[in-house]
């Protein structure tokens, strides 16, 4: 059976083929910018969402594996975690479909980030130059951002980063933009929140996708206590269904056209009509900075901003229109996984030694080393404050349509990607791209690269993909 949510009270079940589905979905995306049928808690991404098969994935053998593990290690945890005693506040931050090579901190031309330029400028600021998700859809690069696993091991009831910390005595606020209970977000998350808010505490009254509603309901957070907080904010602004205000549209002429976003064939859109897109994501990431800022005043008030580690990053990227393709999801090029990886300290405590390549698994370790509390030997990313094992193998994959695995071996010179198309347990079109001379992947080396290396990665892919034991 599956499940169309057509708004947030009534729930359809019915017995129809993928393809039906599908169809369904691509009619719909085409039209939801035009007509307002359906429009509000379950338009747009969330409808396709919701007929996704991530949710039976979340139940896996293999995720029902790591969650047990998870439980034996918070026993043996949770002793040692009572008795920590942190101060500092830890303030998580993904901007929904960030690219890092859209901003100016990565290279971008463009000055679209001027509070994030200025934030660079300080002693607090530390970035990563080569960061990537493990997905290209918000649902794993967000969880994996705060479980340490990969795809294949995200399950509901893992022992996340905030479980961690609220064992260690921190609040646990939650403050999203955009609707979290598609892609079982929500499940994932957990229900021992001080403060859960997402998109729909100011709907209908404002859209699900605006930002305004995050910085809105820091006033419900309290002002900083003697307890510390974990804080996750979602923003949206830079995802193609984020709500751009008339004054932060700096680049024009700019489009978030849907039926653009869902062509998969570059010559049918105009060269006029990418560069509205890109202008459309520009003014997106510029909104972004812009609430960020915002957000920054707010917490400094409150007085979470003097003793805190802030982490920005992306939970996936976006195409825009590289290799025909446009949107996220269904690649797993550097376009739709390389996000930004910022890291603002001004507790002190944390110095990265690790700054040229890392993953968003590596994340909650990362925390937990700066914070020094007990590690979690379940959790599969490693501390960045630490210089890295190399080489260095990360697994990346998609999930809907066809799925595509991606390796990446980083190693002291090189960083190799091969790319597969798994059909049915056989892979198929590989490609491999030199990323350090090569980072827009232009150049396939699949046919010219050494057998041994070739044979290497194909071998660590499919060793990934094996099931736990």
């Amino acid at each position: 059976m599956n499940q169309i949510f057509l708004n947030h009270k009534f729930t359809f079940n019915f017995s129809v083929t993928q393809g039906f589905l599908t169809a369904l979905a691509l009619v719909y995306l085409l039209q939801v910018n035009n007509s307002n049928h359906l429009k509000g808690k379950w338009g747009g991404e969330p409808l396709i969402s919701s007929i996704s098969n991530v949710n039976q994935r979340f139940n896996s053998e293999r995720s029902t594996k790591q969650r047990f593990a998870d439980y034996i290690e918070r026993e043996l945890k949770l002793p040692a975690l009572q008795q920590v005693n942190s101060e500092t506040d830890v303030i998580f931050i993904i901007a929904d479909a960030l690219r890092a090579d859209h901003l100016p901190v990565y290279g971008y031309p463009r000055q679209n980030t001027p509070f994030i330029s200025d934030l660079a400028l300080k002693p607090a600021y530390q970035q990563i130059e080569n960061f990537t998700a493990t997905c290209s859809e918000s649902a794993c690069g967000i969880y994996s951002s705060l479980s340490s696993r990969e795809f294949l091991d995200i399950g509901l009831g893992l022992y996340d980063l905030s479980d961690v910390l609220k064992d260690g005595g921190y609040k646990k606020y939650y403050i999203l933009s955009a609707n979290h209970e598609i892609n079982s977000l929500n499940q994932l998350y957990g229900t021992n929140h001080d403060i859960y808010l997402d998109g729909a505490s100011h709907w209908p009254k404002l859209s699900m996708y605006t930002d305004e509603s995050v910085i809105l309901n820091m006033d419900k957070v309290p002002e900083k206590t003697d307890a510390p907080a974990f804080f996750y904010f979602h923003f949206m602004s830079t995802h193609q269904l984020g709500k751009i205000s008339d004054e932060n549209k700096i680049y024009s002429p700019s489009s978030k056209d849907l039926s653009a976003f869902a062509s998969f064939d570059k010559q049918t859109v105009s060269p006029d009509k990418i560069q509205a897109l890109v202008n459309g994501y520009d003014n997106g990431v510029y909104q972004f900075d812009k609430y960020l800022e915002r957000l920054f005043s707010v917490l400094s008030d409150k007085g979470y901003m003097e003793n805190a580690i802030v982490i920005i990053t992306g939970d996936h990227g976006e195409g825009l229109g590289e290799r025909g393709y446009f949107y996220h999801t269904y690649q797993l090029y550097q376009e739709d996984i390389r996000v930004p990886f910022i890291m603002y300290d001004t507790s002190g405590s944390c110095t990265l030694l690790e700054t040229d390549y890392a993953t968003q698994i590596d994340i909650p370790p990362t925390v937990l080393d700066c914070l020094d509390f007990p590690s979690i030997d379940t959790w599969k990313g490693v501390s960045l404050m630490s210089k890295s094992v190399l080489p260095r193998y990360t697994l990346h994959q998609t999930f809907r349509g066809r799925q595509e695995i991606g390796l990446i071996k980083h190693d002291n010179n090189t960083t190799f990607k091969l790319l597969a198309t798994n059909q049915n347990g056989t892979f198929k079109n590989y490609r491999l791209y030199e990323l350090i001379n090569d980072p827009g992947e232009m150049h396939n080396i699949i046919d010219s690269a050494d057998v041994d290396l070739i044979n290497e990665l194909k071998q660590m892919m499919k060793q990934k993909l094996k099931p736990t034991e």
